[in-house]
């Protein structure tokens, strides 16, 4: 019940401040989406690597301790954040959500 009203009450900052502030909410949405994937996904690659490839553990000690995998995951992060809202933005997309639309609406 509280997750729906949260929902509905972002819904209605969102929409009564305007495109900046919506804009901004929805970047850091993908972002922290983008952020939380990308670093499970290092974290998951590199248990593959120590129990697959025989990796010494002291590697990984010491990769996971340097901030490494924090900053590939924050730089894969910002990029992909900054494609996908460019192309939700785009006027292709634009064209393909009216081209989407069903007849009589």
């Amino acid at each position: 019940m509280w997750q729906a009203a949260g929902e509905v009450l972002i819904w209605l900052i969102a929409s009564a401040a305007g495109g900046l502030v919506s804009r901004f909410l929805v970047a850091l949405g993908i972002g922290t989406v983008t952020a939380i994937g990308f670093s499970a996904i290092l974290n998951g690659a590199l248990g593959a690597m120590e129990s697959q490839f025989s990796v010494n553990a002291e590697l990984i000690a010491i990769v996971q301790a340097t901030g490494l995998l924090w900053l590939v995951s924050t730089v894969m992060s910002a990029i992909s954040t900054r494609l996908i809202i460019k192309g939700l933005t785009s006027d292709s997309m634009s064209f393909w959500v009216k081209r989407m639309q069903l007849p009589g609406s």
